[in-house]
């Protein structure tokens, strides 16, 4: 979901040069969990880099807690009630909210509803979600779509966001959303079909159709609101700069891509963050010299303060979490030890997935092609099945052929994996070493991972 229009020109691209916080203050009712944990649950819209921290607070009497979390821009949230119970919300930079989650087991998502100030606009995403499960039941989404091409998709992905802006629009009559929040889901609304029809035509693996690059990038156009505050916007930029530039190849000639960006007809400012994005990829590079040539490229086209406080900031917030990083080994989770000692004396790459998640199994013909490669050497592929049921669990495995050692996760394994990797989400993939060291808490998948693997296994 993603964002706005344009109302006062200075405050909607004047970024704050202090980090910004929400406060939560709340109540779990029916539940007998001594803690949550609340994680960030989408990209940041300028870099698209996924914030992979998990901030758990304990309950005091009668379920009653607070605590500050980091919000510097619009963004989706998730709040989880042990392993199996969990609430999505939207939290606005600086609107503290006072809420009740009611863990009553009725289904897999809790209820959430915040009273006091602020609360119009942080009850709106739970209004939204029940009038979309209603309009578009989870049970029948995917027979409705999964036969459907990319021009069908695209099509019924505009129906549900001309739906939503209804919905949307009749809740402001009602209740008053800030035009700060208002603006920010009309433009959420606006790209997130293509954005959704871009996944489908990777999954489809037509993303490279010129047919369907025309289809999905026609009505691309500049739109300086959207580039500093829309994930869905600025994943079409980047589709359709990556595209023109070489047809979506890697590698990518950052000098002569730099050059091609800034040569396009868009703004300066979607130039500058489509320009971010890419320096991205790049603020782990381990040769400074490298990505200091890289950087002052950078810095040649990008003349706005910000977006070179976020490449800088991001380049050395990645250097010191290397820098600090406390070696931890796999035997400080009971658990999961008494399930992965066996394999001391071999690289572990773990998979963590689920039957239910598109993603996980779309990667599993590389996982296939890795295990052949690296077929007698000093690996083992474990996977773990994560918040699954042990039926559809076994017959997707069955069904995928996945070779090698399977666990379904009970729900304090879950929570022990969750506290030790910092998991938002699935699919993620794990590294082990061989003698239990925690290698990578969030290691590249199997199509990008065998030249990290052959060299660990071969030490």
């Amino acid at each position: 979901m993603k964002r706005y229009l344009i109302i006062i020109y200075s405050l909607l691209f004047a970024w704050p040069a202090v980090s910004q916080t929400v406060k939560i203050t709340g109540t779990v009712i029916n539940s007998k969990e001594s803690a949550i944990t609340f994680i960030r649950n989408d990209e940041a819209a300028v870099t698209g880099v996924f914030s992979e921290k998990r901030y758990k607070v304990k309950l005091g009497d009668a379920g009653k807690f607070d605590i500050i979390l980091p919000v510097d821009e619009i963004s989706k949230w998730l709040v989880e009630v042990g392993s199996d119970r969990f609430d999505v919300f939207v939290l606005i930079p600086n609107e503290n909210v006072s809420i009740v989650i009611d863990a009553i087991e009725t289904g897999l998502m809790m209820n959430t509803i915040a009273k006091g100030p602020h609360a119009a606009n942080f009850n709106y995403f739970s209004y939204y979600l029940k009038k979309s499960r209603e309009k578009n039941p989870i049970e029948t989404y995917a027979v409705r779509t999964d036969t459907l091409d990319i021009l069908e998709y695209l099509k019924f992905q505009k129906e549900i966001s001309q739906y939503d802006l209804k919905m949307l629009d009749e809740y402001r009559k009602s209740f008053k959303l800030t035009d700060e929040y208002y603006n920010w889901l009309k433009t959420a609304y606006q790209y997130s079909p293509y954005n959704e029809a871009i996944n489908r035509a990777r999954a489809k693996k037509k993303i490279k159709d010129p047919e369907i690059f025309k289809l999905l990038t026609a009505q691309l156009s500049d739109d300086n609101y959207a580039a500093k505050n829309s994930v869905d916007y600025n994943n079409l930029l980047e589709y359709y700069m990556h595209y023109k530039f070489n047809n979506l190849s890697y590698p990518i000639d950052m000098e002569k891509f730099f050059d091609f960006v800034s040569n396009t007809n868009f703004s300066a400012t979607t130039k500058s963050v489509t320009l971010t994005r890419r320096m991205m990829d790049f603020r782990g590079l381990k040769n400074d010299s490298l990505y200091n040539s890289i950087f002052q490229q950078f810095k040649e086209r990008v003349n706005d303060a910000e977006l070179l406080k976020i490449v800088t900031d991001s380049r050395k917030g990645h250097l010191n979490q290397i820098s600090n990083a406390v070696k931890e080994n796999i035997s400080k989770a009971k658990g999961l030890n008494e399930i992965l000692q066996k394999y001391e004396g071999k690289v572990i790459y773990l998979d963590f997935w689920a039957s239910w998640c598109a993603p996980c199994k779309e990667e599993m013909p590389n996982a296939a092609k890795l295990r052949a490669k690296l077929k007698g050497k000093d690996v083992v592929f474990v996977y773990f099945g994560y918040k699954d049921t042990k039926k559809k669990w076994l017959a997707t495995q069955k069904e995928l052929k996945i070779e090698g050692e399977h666990y379904l996760l009970s729900a304090e394994l879950i929570d022990e994996a969750n506290d030790l990797f910092e998991i938002i989400g699935v699919p993620r993939y794990v590294i082990i070493g061989k003698d239990g060291t925690i290698i990578s808490r969030n290691a590249n998948g199997p199509s990008q991972v065998y030249e990290q693997l052959i060299k660990l296994a071969e030490k």
